[in-house]
Parts: structure tokens; sequence; C-alpha cells
């Protein structure tokens, strides 16, 4: 028997094969994977459809770990695998940890297991926490562009988006009672913080004005420089 190993590096790293109906790449991707399964061929599916873009600037796959774990288990997938992301914790945090448990049990609750990790992760701050990692995955799941890396996120994230998802950090921090807790949401305020410095970019290089795109690189260096991105 042939057995087939799935690591999907599609297209747009903002949708899951849950998002098939619009999202073109996963429509084929899906297709393609019904084939093999249809075939009777064992599936081990190894997790990495992201990249150096959503290790810098809000992304989760909570939604997309949620709903598509139970498809590829119904299509009768034998193993899944996860990349190592110890250091990318400020956006993977969660979807790691549903992943485990989903591992063990792939009916749970997605939101209800995202909602226990905030729990444990940002005590008495869990509430605002909890409201931005379905906020982007929602934004995301939203989104019609497919280019992936950084070229859609300024046509998905907006000045009054970084300015609520500022609020909920900085909520969640001050209601936080232990140091661990409350620099885990620290760790997640980095993608946020550099989300404002890229959408500053952004605009300045589409007018030309090249003074302030230096201006807001250098910010998004010093930012990267000098911040945390595992807090564990």
């Amino acid at each position: 028997d042939l057995i087939v190993t799935i690591a999907p590096i599609a297209p747009s790293r903002l949708h899951g094969i849950c998002d098939a109906a619009k999202a073109p790449s996963m429509a084929y991707y899906k297709h393609q994977l019904e084939q093999w399964a249809a075939n009777g061929n064992e599936i081990d599916f190894f997790s990495f459809n992201y990249n150096l873009a959503e290790e810098t600037l809000p992304f989760s796959q909570v939604r997309i770990i949620g709903l598509d774990m139970p498809y590829y288990h119904k299509l009768g997938v034998k193993g899944f695998r996860d990349a190592p992301a110890a250091r990318d914790m400020c956006f993977s945090a969660p979807s790691d940890f549903l992943k485990m448990k989903m591992m063990w049990n792939v009916g749970l609750d997605w939101k209800k297991e995202v909602e226990r990790f905030c729990r444990l992760a940002y005590g008495k701050g869990w509430k605002e926490m909890y409201d931005y990692w379905l906020f982007v995955a929602q934004k995301q799941a939203d989104g019609g562009d497919e280019a992936g890396a950084f070229f859609g996120i300024a046509n998905l994230y907006y000045e009054d988006d970084v300015d609520r998802m500022k609020d909920w950090m900085e909520d969640a921090e001050d209601a936080a009672e232990r140091p661990e807790e409350k620099e885990r949401v620290r760790v997640a305020a980095y993608c946020v913080r550099q989300l404002e410095n890229y959408l500053a970019f952004k605009e300045a290089y589409c007018d030309y004005d090249f003074a302030e795109v230096r201006k807001a690189y250098d910010r998004m260096v010093e930012t990267a420089n000098n911040t945390r991105t595992n807090g564990y």
C-alpha cells in the first residue's frame, strides 16, 4: 500500500478545507485529497501551512484546525503531525493547544477548547484574548485574498481593526493577575504592534513617501529585535 504524506503549502494561508466554497486553491486541494482517499491510499497529514508573514502578523489556525481535523478523520487520515512552532507562540499557542487536544478527541468543540486555553493561559484576561483569537480567525475566513504572505494583509485589516485589537490586549494585560499571564498577552500583542507598523509602511509605500517608509521599516525592525515572541 502507498502511504501518502500530505504537507499542504497552499497559495492561501488564510483558509482551510472548510473554506473550499470561497477559496479556489482549497477547493482544488480538497478534490485531490478526496481522490487519494477514494483510491484506498493511507494518508498521513503534516500540518505546515503557514509562512513567514504569519510569524509576524495576526494569524490563527484555530478555526481551520477545528473544522478541518474532523474532515481529515472522516477521510481516514492515519496520522497528524505538526511543524515545530515553539518560537512562534505569538500566533500559534492556541492552535497548538487545540491540535493536541483534537488529536486525542476529534469530536471536541473547537471554540470551547480555545476558551479553555485562554482561561489557562491568560487568567482573568481570558475573555479579551478569546475575542481576539476568534476575531482573527473570522477575519481570515471572510477574506477573499489568496495571495498569501504579506500581500493581502493590507486588504484584510484596517486601522480600526488595529485599535480594536490593541484595546483587547491592553484590557487583557490589565485583567491578568500573574506575571506569566501578562507576559503571554504581551507575546500575542507583538503581532498587533507589527500589524500597525506594517500598515503604516504599506500606506507610505503606496504614497511614494519613502522617508515615512523608512521610519515604519525601522519601527518594524526595532519591534522585532526588542520583543520576545515565545512567552512559555
